[in-house]
């Protein structure tokens, strides 16, 4: 069910994803029937790394209609039931980080917030360090790094984030380079850089993430791409759609 609720997310049906979502945190939080349970895990996955799965994944997709406050209550669940189970250091907490600093980066840009900025600037760091993530400034070997996809894709958000900030254009530069570099994605790294997801809006009160709609008649931003970016914090992959 979690597998079905991520593609109709970076497919674009953001209420049947939002729907699955709930439904597979719900049967795993009440069925008392350890079958039903089993029937929702994957890939080996326990039922309660599932829960954090679908966790995150609501929590992205609140944060890519702009509801800012659901998405960081639903990927800090997600973050705390992740280090119950793994440790607070391990790298899928690091993924998790990722999430949340993406959460705090969006609203930082449609909010205008530069302590949203400075927010997501240290979360960015932290989730690097858990991730394990090789310095930019050592070459690339051609060895398979592991999470490269969560990291790159985070090194080249981070970037974005720095480059607000006075005297560190040249430092982004770097960690932008590195980034699109080491990514092994089959469309480059700039494609999903340049996604509107879903283009991004601030939910009215006692609206459902979900039931915000793009509003196809305005034009894009400049350099904004239509499309999904989602992070699977199972598996530690990203998973997008790009058009």
């Amino acid at each position: 069910m979690l597998s079905v609720a991520q593609c109709a997310h970076i497919g674009g049906y953001l209420k049947i994803a939002g729907d699955l979502y709930r439904r597979t945190i719900s049967i795993l939080q009440n069925s008392k029937e350890s079958s039903s349970k089993v029937t929702l895990a994957s890939c080996a996955m326990t039922p309660e790394e599932v829960q954090v799965g679908a966790l995150a994944g609501l929590g992205q997709l609140a944060c890519h209609v702009g509801d800012f406050d659901e998405a960081e209550s639903k990927i800090t669940e997600a973050l705390t039931q992740a280090e119950k189970i793994n440790g607070d250091k391990h790298p899928r907490v690091g993924i998790i980080l990722a999430c949340l600093a993406d959460v705090y980066a969006r609203r930082g840009k449609v909010m205008g917030s530069g302590d949203s900025f400075i927010i997501a600037e240290g979360l960015y760091r932290r989730c690097q360090d858990y991730l394990r993530s090789p310095s930019i400034d050592v070459p690339d070997t051609g060895k398979i790094v592991d999470l490269v996809d969560v990291m790159c894709l985070s090194r080249a958000r981070y970037a974005e984030i720095i480059h607000k900030f006075p005297n560190r254009d040249e430092e982004a530069d770097k960690i932008q380079k590195w980034a699109s570099k080491m990514w092994k994605g089959p469309r480059p790294l700039l494609d999903l850089m340049k996604v509107d997801s879903a283009r991004t809006v601030v939910k009215e009160k006692g609206e459902a993430p979900e039931d915000v709609q793009a509003d196809e008649t305005k034009p894009p931003s400049v350099g904004s791409t239509k499309g999904h970016v989602v992070i699977d914090v199972r598996l530690g992959r990203v998973m997008w759609k790009v058009e």
